[in-house]
């Protein structure tokens, strides 16, 4: 485009097409920080309520479930911390969203690891409860 009145300027769209597009990065980013926190708190309920039905002498099968279970819980906090950590976003054209892409691609499939965590330790807290 040219710079003839009543027209935009192409940089100008080009730079509000790139920070349109950040903003929508930095709203996923966002949300997916949200969605760590909420499955988190999930797996911290779930550890509460099945670790406080446990009694103190359990068996072999029972402390190995109890054992996964928390190894799990632990490892979903440390996933979580990884999902929530402040970072910056790159600004700018192609590139720059391509990173940014590729970077929440990878915490997306860090938050599906967490979602996966969490569904292992009620497995392994249901084995410990019923199997001491």
């Amino acid at each position: 485009m040219t710079d003839e009145p009543g027209n935009v300027p192409a940089e100008e769209m080009r730079g509000a097409e790139s920070r349109g597009m950040l903003l929508a990065q930095m709203a996923t980013l966002k949300t997916l920080r949200t969605h760590a926190i909420a499955v988190l708190s999930v797996a911290a309920l779930i550890a509460a309520f099945f670790g406080s039905r446990l009694p103190e002498d359990l068996d072999g099968s029972a402390r190995t479930a109890s054992l996964v279970a928390i190894v799990t819980f632990a490892i979903s906090v440390l996933v979580a911390a990884v999902i929530v950590r402040p970072r910056q976003l790159s600004e700018g054209h192609a590139l720059a969203r391509r990173v940014n892409d590729d970077r929440i691609d990878r915490l997306t499939w860090a938050f599906s690891g967490i979602c996966a965590l969490v569904a292992v330790q009620v497995i392994a807290w249901a084995i410990a409860v019923t199997a001491s």
